[in-house]
């Protein structure tokens, strides 16, 4: 930092030149010191609030004279910074050529800069005779201060050469082509207000606010980790979610000092964001080097709103055919001013536009103080909604027309909803109605405004270890518009809702986790028996759809619409049928409840289906080009297939698995975005008659084994169903609808229930030897019935006990307690004075 007149800090005599004073600035601060110690105060505060000005005021209205040469200027942070100081005494000597020239280049004089005296006539050509200039909403730019500039639309009305040139411009100084906009759009309305009132004899009497060029649409977007800091003042466009936001603080675009020598005013424009004071008077005769700073109201010092942002990008589909090693997701600071502030939440989806700047890295230890940090400075954002969603998710490479045409070519499909189940994660064999679920919970159900029902469908998958269920989360993840992966082992509640932090001027920033972040999207929780603490956050998630905060005396509340997708692993390591689900899983019923539909993946004893899974898992290890090796010695004929079969809904899906037309990621991903945007299905009165009485059924016979039953269950019939008909692109929910979801949960209770199978019912392989006794004795009264040919037949204890020591069960209770144990859990029915009966659903 240099200082004229100073000797070096290190002198004895210092203490000469820089006597303490209590209310002065001397240089960058207030300094007191001795004939030995020399320190440094900070005497100002860097942020001034005052207020935003209803009016622009004069930069400096207390000029009796011109400035003199005005070189001795001190930074505190930046030294290679300029300091200008402008009088309304260049105004009133040599006005300027626009009107609002000293609003938006208030550094320089308009002679100064020819070239951006020339992109402003180009600006006002553009505005003033195009058929669609924003200048057409008048009444809107006065009200906001603001107006919307279509870049693509305003390069078609240049010349190529000055396209040329503000492209080159765009790219070197872009501040400059938005401030030629904003001052072209001042003067036309400037212009327009005169026309309107004739009593107004000059534009000073005119007092209008600053008017804001907001830039979109700016062809081709990057990546933010393709921004570098070769990019600095380049206009740059980008997408990313935000995942931390500040609170909105005041800051000072424009100072006001008094001189104490002569009670001089004049103000002075800060540039990059940096606090410096002056270090003469402006006044030849005075000479004075020490100011007050004017803080009062009717003093030209000025504040914009200010708030930080941090976005981090999105993953692309090139992003994920790489590697994991590639997906480390960058992040940027962006700075938000005036009217943009409080655009956006934690969790939002942005558009934005901006310009790549530097400033010094405040982060940095003393040592490292040279450091900059890169920051963007938004000009423009456009939040997830609408249109934008479906831009983003059907990405920007594609046009309109093909995606149309990708549309058009899945709905000649008659099958097409098999199709997509067939094309969901095909290296996982098999497990159709569980997919068919996965699938359906990526679509969603119809999403109604200012509607208290959850449109989001919840898949919980319960399995042993090692059976896909990773696999099966992580396409769900890369399908999804918006998905996100964690894992039970390493995430707490703040990393699942929000964290309240501070940043470095102590103000709070708030922090979105997975939940916030996956909004309008799926959150995929790995390992969910490992978070039980965490449980508890996903109650409101689940059901609200929000997440509330109450931390550090912030009260706050983020949209959370989001699938949760859990997969879990038993309480025991392997799942027990002899008990409940809750009890397998030791989840609470409150949030099991929230779960629409609950899958069991379990290892069970099959020749044929491992013999299928060994050749699908060798056939996915094979090279592209080789044979296909078939699951089964005699194929599945796709046109002998009757009705009946196709009717089926594992059936369809199976016919489209052996005809191996899959559906590309990149595709799929699309066609979701696209359906969950064009279509919000009904259900028709048919579709309505098949879930009621099937809800009924549910409630008479089938609440068993810990799945609840209840008002949640037939909204998860609704939903389900609504999903169903979006897949396909249709307004109505139809019969078909219905029994295919039907489907899809008696296949699911099937598993989890005794509806239509009864738990008993599973493999010897991996089975504690109480459970294997349970199975042979089972199996052994099956065969009897069997050679009766009598399902019927009554089986008095005397004889069952006998059958036990025949088959030499090694019981570790008495023969009565075995007996009434199979009773209570419904494999055998009392039927009178000790006479049993077998459940007909085993057989």
């Amino acid at each position: 930092m240099a200082f004229r007149g100073i000797p070096h800090f290190k002198s004895r005599n210092a203490g000469r030149y820089f006597p303490y004073r209590s209310r002065s600035v001397r240089g960058s601060g207030r300094w007191s010191g001795n004939r030995s110690v020399w320190r440094r105060r900070p005497y100002y505060q860097r942020r001034v609030s005052t207020g935003l000005p209803d009016s622009p005021q004069s930069v400096n209205e207390s000029f009796d004279e011109p400035p003199s040469d005005f070189s001795g200027l001190d930074s505190q942070d930046v030294s290679a910074t300029v300091l200008y100081v402008v009088s309304d005494e260049e105004l009133t000597v040599s006005p300027p050529r626009f009107a609002g020239w000293p609003i938006y280049f208030p550094c320089v004089k308009c002679d100064d800069k020819p070239d951006t005296c020339a992109l402003v006539e180009w600006c006002l050509e553009y505005l003033s005779n195009d058929a669609d200039s924003p200048l057409n909403n008048f009444d809107a730019i006065l009200a906001g201060r603001h107006f919307v500039v279509d870049v693509q639309h305003f390069f078609k009305h240049l010349t190529d050469e000055r396209r040329c040139k503000v492209q080159e411009a765009l790219r070197n100084n872009a501040d400059d082509v938005i401030s030629a906009m904003g001052l072209a759009m001042y003067e036309l309305v400037v212009d327009r207000l005169k026309q309107h009132s004739q009593s107004l004899s000059s534009v000073r009497s005119i007092k209008l606010p600053k008017i804001n060029a907001r830039f979109w649409n700016l062809d081709p977007t990057v990546k933010i980790r393709d921004i570098q800091f070769s990019d600095c003042n380049r206009l740059v466009s980008f997408v990313g979610v935000v995942v931390r936001i500040s609170s909105c603080r005041p800051k000072c675009t424009q100072v006001a000092f008094s001189c104490e020598s002569c009670s001089r005013r004049f103000s002075i424009v800060l540039t990059d964001d940096v606090y410096v004071t002056p270090s003469h008077c402006i006044s030849r005769e005075c000479g004075g080097t020490l100011f007050e700073p004017l803080l009062e109201t009717n003093d030209p010092t000025e504040t914009v709103d200010w708030q930080q942002l941090r976005v981090q990008e999105l993953v692309t589909e090139q992003d994920r055919s790489h590697s994991q090693e590639n997906l480390a997701l960058k992040t940027l600071d962006c700075e938000l001013v005036d009217d943009l502030v409080g655009c956006c939440s934690s969790g939002s989806i942005v558009c934005i536009t901006g310009v790549v700047k530097m400033k010094k890295n405040e982060e940095a230890r003393k040592r490292y103080r040279w450091q900059y940090a890169m920051y963007i400075s938004v000009n423009s954002v456009a939040v997830k909604k609408g249109l934008f969603s479906v831009a983003h998710s059907l990405s920007s490479s594609i046009s309109r027309e093909n995606e149309l045409s990708i549309v058009e070519e899945l709905m000649s499909n008659q099958n097409l909803f098999a199709q997509l189940v067939a094309s969901f994660c095909p290296t996982i064999y098999g497990e159709y109605m569980l997919k068919a679920a996965l699938v359906l919970s990526l679509f969603g159900a119809s999403s109604k405004e200012f509607s208290l029902n959850r449109n989001t469908i919840h898949v919980l998958i319960v399995g042993d270890p090692g059976l896909g269920k990773t696999h099966l989360l992580q396409a769900c993840v890369d399908l999804s518009p918006i998905g996100v992966y964690v894992s039970g082992n390493t995430t707490t509640v703040s990393g699942l809702t929000v964290t309240i932090g501070h940043d470095s001027c102590g103000d709070s920033t708030i922090d979105a986790g997975a939940l916030v972040i996956s909004n309008d999207g799926c959150c995929c929780i790995d390992e969910f028996d490992k978070m039980t603490n965490q449980h508890k956050v996903l109650l409101e998630v689940m059901e609200q759809q929000q997440v509330s905060v109450f931390k550090a005396g912030t009260h706050s509340q983020f949209p959370a619409k989001v699938s949760v997708i859990a997969a879990i692993n038993p309480a025991q390591g392997n799942y027990d049928r002899q008990i409940t689900v809750a009890d397998n899983v030791k989840i609470n019923s409150a949030l099991l409840s929230r779960f629409d539909v609950i899958f069991l993946l379990l290892d069970e004893a099959d020749e044929e289906r491992d013999r299928r899974i060994s050749a699908h898992v060798i056939q996915l290890r094979r090279p592209p080009s080789a044979a296909y090796l078939p699951f089964s010695e005699q194929p599945i004929d796709i046109d002998s297939l009757t009705s009946s079969a196709l009717s089926s809904l594992k059936h369809r899906i199976q016919t489209e698995v052996e005809k191996g037309y899959l559906i590309p990621g990149p595709i799929f991903r699309k066609y979701i975005a696209f359906c969950r945007h064009s279509v919000n299905p009904h259900l028709s009165s048919a579709a309505c008659n098949i879930l009621a009485e099937f809800f009924q059924e549910l409630n008479q016979e089938y609440t068993v084994q810990g799945i609840p039953s209840g008002t949640r269950q037939m909204e998860s019939l609704i939903r389900l169903t609504q999903a169903r008909a979006r897949c396909e692109l249709r307004d109505e929910a139809t019969e078909r609808d219905a029994l295919d979801v039907i489907e899809i949960l008696r296949s699911s209770m099937c598993q989890a229930t005794n509806f239509g199978q009864h738990p008993l019912q599973q493999s010897t392989r991996k089975q504690p030897k109480g459970q294997q006794r349970i199975y042979r004795f089972i199996e052994a009264l099956k065969r009897e019935i069997a050679a009766k040919s009598d399902s019927s037949v009554e089986f008095s204890a005397a004889h069952l006990k006998h059958l036990a020591m025949e088959l030499r069960l090694d019981l570790s209770q008495p023969f009565e307690c075995f007996l009434s144990k199979l009773n209570d859990n419904g494999t055998l029915i009392l039927k009178g004075h000790q006479r049993y009966v077998l459940n007909p659903s085993l057989l």
